[in-house]
């Protein structure tokens, strides 16, 4: 289920991404993952696992998609010398 919903939020978050910018789309997306593993957490029962996995699915690359462009715009190296 994961993956199922991880398969369209890619284009989904990169198609929000371009029509807004700034904190509040990186706010939704880590708010909405974080409601499907309290879902999880609070609920138990195979439904609510279901619609855990889906929540986070549907956010996890997202965060990632939203993320990178930020970076890259804040110029944050690639590389981290330790």
């Amino acid at each position: 289920m994961v993956g199922l919903a991880a398969l369209p939020s890619c284009a989904l978050w990169t198609r929000l991404a371009r029509r807004r910018s700034g904190p509040p789309l990186p706010l939704a997306s880590l708010t909405i993952q974080a409601a499907g593993i309290a879902l999880l957490a609070l609920l138990g029962g195979a439904t609510p696992a279901l619609g855990s996995a889906v929540l986070f699915g549907a956010t996890f690359t997202g965060v990632g998609t939203i993320a990178l462009p930020i970076g890259a715009h804040l110029q944050v190296p690639a590389r981290w010398s330790c």
